[in-house]
C-alpha cells in the first residue's frame, strides 16, 4: 500500500517507470505495480518513458548538441504525457493527487 498522498509523474534515467512518490515514506519510487494501476495504462506509460529515452538525448557527444532528435517527436510525446497524466489521475481516484511534471523536458 502506498502512503504517499501525492504521487507525480515524470520520467528520469534510472528508473524505469515515471511514477515518484514521497522520501518521507521511503517510497521515492513507484511502479504501477504499487499503484494497482490497469494494464492497458501500465503499457502506455512504458511505451511513453521508452519513446523519451529513445528520443532525447541529454549528453550527445560533440558536435550534437543535448535535446530531442526531432521537434515531432518532442510534440508527439508531450500530448501523450498529457493524456497519460489525464489517465493517472482518473485511476488514482481520490486516493492520491497526481501531479504532471515532465513538461520541463519537452
Amino acid at each position: 500500500m502506498v502512503v504517499s498522498r501525492e504521487i507525480r509523474f515524470f520520467p528520469d534515467w534510472g528508473h524505469r517507470w515515471p511514477l515518484w512518490g514521497s522520501l518521507l515514506h521511503d517510497e521515492i519510487t513507484l511502479s504501477p505495480a504499487d499503484l494497482s494501476l490497469s494494464a492497458e495504462l501500465t503499457a502506455d506509460l512504458r511505451a511513453w518513458y521508452d519513446f523519451w529515452d529513445e528520443h532525447l538525448d541529454p549528453d550527445p557527444l560533440p558536435p550534437r548538441v543535448p535535446g530531442w532528435d526531432a521537434d515531432r517527436n518532442r510534440r508527439t510525446w508531450l500530448l501523450a504525457g498529457e493524456e497519460l497524466a489525464r489517465r493517472l489521475a482518473i485511476e488514482l481516484g481520490d486516493d492520491h493527487t497526481s501531479v504532471a511534471s515532465f513538461q520541463s523536458y519537452g
